[in-house]
């Protein structure tokens, strides 16, 4: 009986060899290899994770969780032809010893990005374009990287960020991944442009773009990028002796995060305030507002 699992973990430690003898064509992008299609023509559409062997042609609607049912898929064979040929083929590699060190991702992020860095595209492989996307400043002005909202038509909102990296031979980019710790606050310059006028927290990028619409110059608006999850990861010291309010989503996840924002309260020293109130959040007296201007 042929042992599908042990012949699919043995094409993984080879992956690399094997994945360029069936794609003459294809590149190694990091843990990635890419190439057009199935076909084996030059392109990106056909992906490889040669870690886990999982595969997705994006523009044919195929994939697969190893690389026997790849081999099967771009030779039009059975499973159990595709087994049986990779068998056959692992005499030709030499016995691993031990097992590889696994390798960190090979880009790391970098705390900001170079001068004169190019404009990223934000045409993400799988979700597009982006709907709305917000840059994040340092305390100096320098770009350390931008958050991206897509609105697929068949799924909810995803929010992915994006920053400068550099790989271990000195390639740089902007790459999909957060930013590095500890994190900076939106609108950060402003915060530290004028340490008297109070600061308005909020969650997310879109409601602190509306919330600054609504009370103009009263406050600074601020906010933390990555959700609930990231409060304790964001750098939150250029609060220290301010007055700070905190305005939460009008639901129970908005209050949630409010309570994880004033819990780091900056060493006592900031003066906070949890407002405005259950029922009503920044987002939803904003677009009250465009309406009742545009009526």
């Amino acid at each position: 009986m042929t042992d599908f699992n042990a012949i699919a973990q043995a094409a993984l430690l080879n992956a690399d060899q094997l994945l360029h003898e069936w794609f003459p064509n294809g590149q190694r992008h990091g843990k990635e290899f890419k190439v057009g299609s199935l076909a084996g023509e030059p392109g990106q559409s056909l992906s490889v994770n040669i870690e886990t062997g999982i595969w997705k042609d994006f523009a044919a609607g195929k994939g697969g969780g190893d690389l026997i049912s790849l081999y099967a898929a771009c030779k039009g064979v059975l499973q159990s032809d595709a087994a049986r040929h990779i068998e056959g083929t692992s005499g030709r590699f030499a016995p691993t010893a031990e097992p590889t060190p696994k390798l960190q991702s090979e880009f790391q992020q970098m705390p900001h990005a170079i001068e004169g860095a190019p404009k990223p595209d934000f045409n993400h492989r799988t979700l597009g374009y982006p709907s709305a996307t917000w840059g994040y400043c340092d305390s100096v002005g320098r770009l350390v990287g931008y958050v991206c909202r897509f609105d697929p038509s068949n799924g909810k909102k995803q929010i992915l960020p994006m920053t400068w990296c550099c790989d271990h031979l000195g390639k740089e980019g902007w790459q999909w991944k957060a930013f590095k710790g500890p994190r900076p606050l939106f609108n950060l310059p402003e915060v530290l442009a004028d340490p008297s006028k109070p600061v308005l927290v909020v969650e997310g990028e879109k409601t602190a773009v509306s919330a600054q619409r609504l009370v103009g110059d009263a406050f600074v608006v601020t906010t933390w990028s990555g959700g609930s999850s990231a409060v304790p990861q964001t750098d939150w010291t250029p609060l220290e002796c301010r007055q700070v309010y905190i305005w939460p989503d009008a639901d129970e996840a908005g209050h949630k995060a409010a309570n994880q924002v004033h819990s780091q309260r900056v060493h006592d020293k900031s003066r906070e305030r949890l407002g405005f109130g259950p029922f009503f959040d920044a987002r939803c007296l904003a677009a009250r507002q465009y309406c009742v201007m545009n009526n």
